[in-house]
C-alpha cells in the first residue's frame, strides 16, 4: 500500500514524509476525535506522532499496515494525555475501558448515505450506534469506515483478535435486533 513512503521516510526523503503525512492526516484526525472529541488535542497529539516518526525514522523498521501503526501510536498519545489533563493516576489501560467516549458518527454528507437513507433513517442509525459500548462503536469505526482487518483492529486497539471478532458480532447482532432499524431498512 503506502509502504514505498515508509522506506523513503526512513532513508531521510522529506517529501516521501510530507506525502505520508498528507495521506494519513485526515484519517487519523477522525480517528482520535472519536476518542478525545478536542481538536487541539488530536492535532498536537498528531503533530507529536509524526515529529517522533521522523526522528526516529531509521530505528522503525517498516509495519505490515502503516495506518494500523500510525492509528495505534495516535490512540496511545491520546489516551495519554486524556489522562493527563483529568490529573488521574489510572493506567492507560484502565482510562481504555473507563474513561473515554468513543464517539462514531454517520457521515450524512456521504452520498452513499444520502442516496440509501432519509434523515429519519440516518437519525435512528445514529441513535442505535449511540446505544453501542464504546469498544464497540471503536471496532465497528475500524472495521467498516476504515476498513481494517482484525488483525490491524488489534494492533490499533491491543485488544486480541478473538475480542474484536467477538465484540464486532455481538455489536452486529445488536444494530440488527433494533426494532426501528429493521423497519426502516427492510
Amino acid at each position: 500500500m503506502n509502504h514505498q513512503y515508509w522506506d523513503l521516510v526512513r532513508e531521510g526523503d522529506e517529501q516521501a514524509f510530507r506525502t505520508l503525512y498528507s495521506l494519513y492526516e485526515e484519517r487519523l484526525f477522525r480517528y482520535g476525535m472519536g476518542i478525545a472529541h478536542d481538536e487541539e488535542l488530536v492535532n498536537n497529539a498528531i503533530q507529536t506522532l509524526f515529529t517522533y516518526l521522523f526522528e526516529r525514522r531509521k530505528k522503525i523498521s517498516a509495519p505490515v499496515s502503516p495506518y494500523a501503526y500510525l492509528a495505534s501510536s495516535l490512540r496511545r498519545l491520546v489516551i495519554k494525555e486524556i489522562e493527563k489533563r483529568r490529573n488521574s493516576h489510572l493506567s492507560i489501560d484502565e482510562v481504555r475501558h473507563k474513561d473515554y467516549n468513543f464517539e462514531l458518527e454517520i457521515d450524512a454528507e456521504a452520498s452513499i448515505v444520502r442516496a440509501e437513507c432519509s434523515e429519519q433513517a440516518i437519525h435512528r442509525l445514529q441513535t442505535a450506534l449511540n446505544g453501542l459500548t464504546n469498544m464497540q462503536r471503536e471496532i465497528i469505526y475500524l472495521k467498516y469506515y476504515e476498513g481494517l482487518d482484525n488483525k490491524s483492529i488489534a494492533e490499533v486497539t491491543g485488544y486480541a483478535d478473538k475480542t474484536i471478532r467477538n465484540v464486532a458480532s455481538t455489536a452486529l447482532a445488536r444494530l440488527r435486533e433494533d426494532k426501528t432499524l429493521n423497519k426502516i431498512y427492510n
